[in-house]
């Protein structure tokens, strides 16, 4: 991987197995995954499709998983992009990569429970 180190602007190489990016809260694919934008899923308006797990289908992966964190909103919902659910959406991926539940990621019962009853008549009219 050929990478552009923005401290000195010296190119810099490395071979690895997994990469992080790190992008900011723009909910726009970075430059270096141009080359990819043509293979990933996306509905009618243009918007990226994702799984449960924050995956994109990616075509011709060859077994490779590419993971979209804060851009499923339209995907998984309008909380998807919120910062304080990170750590749930960064075990979601850990379970993704595992194949099992390493974290739980299943939401608590809530101590509420809602119960509907008849009212009495008298107090209905």
């Amino acid at each position: 991987m050929e990478l552009c180190n923005r401290l000195n602007d010296e190119i810099e190489y490395l071979q690895t197995d997994v990469v992080i990016l790190c992008t900011g809260l723009e909910e726009a694919l970075p430059d270096c995954l141009a080359p990819l934008a043509s293979r990933l899923p996306r509905d009618e308006d243009g918007n990226l499709l994702l799984n449960a797990a924050f995956r994109a289908s990616l075509q011709q992966a060859n077994g490779r998983k590419l993971y979209l964190l804060g851009t499923g909103r339209y995907s998984l919902g309008i909380a998807e992009p919120q910062m304080s659910l990170s750590a749930w959406r960064a075990a979601n991926v850990i379970n993704d990569l595992r194949g099992h539940a390493v974290y739980e990621t299943r939401q608590a019962e809530s101590c509420m429970q809602w119960v509907t009853s008849q009212l009495p008549e008298a107090a209905v009219a």
